[in-house]
């Protein structure tokens, strides 16, 4: 077996520039990925809004807020919610989901692909939220990049045609947590950049 990590943390320095430099690598053998991990505690207090809503609050206040920016509200029912919209713009185009836990939001979750936005599209939003999180809250605890769909052309190739998954999180003690997710085509699903604030234990106690 070929020890290639060397090429891999090359290939990582060139798809992240500078900021590569401050992830500590280590390789997967079975997904052939590269992830990242450690790193320091957040610099900032974790959020406790997002978009206009805020963790806690009860749902009927999450809804007004919803409607009362002119936005389309849904129960889907088992503590699912939806707006339409972003009552407060978070930077990027969205709707959102929330997650109820006896009767209050536990989990805040920005769909910024909802208007179908091409992958080069999604992956430029995805760079412009984690330039802004990582001046606000530092260094993620894991980072990670790597391929989907089976693709074997390289992790910088397996990026630029789409068929990669990206993602960062940052987590405070006591649960709290904000993740990114980016997601290529795969077995014809349209790709995806999901952007979530929650509290663990409080979703993990929903779910």
């Amino acid at each position: 077996m070929a020890d290639r990590f060397g090429d891999a943390v090359r290939e990582l320095m060139s798809r992240y520039g500078e900021e590569g430099g401050a992830l500590k690598p280590y390789p997967s053998l079975a997904g052939g990925g590269l992830f990242a991990g450690g790193g320091e505690p957040p610099s900032a207090d974790p959020p406790t809004t997002a978009a206009g809503f805020t963790l806690g609050q009860d749902v009927g206040a999450a809804q007004a807020r919803c409607t009362g920016a002119g936005l389309e509200w849904q129960d889907l029912g088992e503590g699912r919610l939806w707006c339409s919209g972003a009552p407060v713009d978070p930077g990027v185009p969205a709707t959102v989901k929330l997650t109820a836990c006896a009767g209050k939001v536990c989990e805040i979750s920005l769909d910024a692909g909802a208007d179908g936005a091409a992958w080069a599209t999604l992956a430029q939003r995805f760079n412009k939220l984690s330039r802004s999180f990582d001046a606000t809250f530092g260094t993620p605890h894991q980072r990670r990049l790597d391929p989907i769909d089976g693709c074997t052309d390289g992790i910088k190739a397996c990026f630029d045609a789409g068929r990669a998954r990206r993602g960062a999180a940052w987590s405070w003690p006591g649960g709290r947590f904000v993740s990114m997710s980016l997601h290529g085509e795969a077995g014809g699903d349209a790709p995806r950049l999901v952007v979530v604030y929650g509290t663990a234990a409080q979703a993990d106690g929903k779910r």
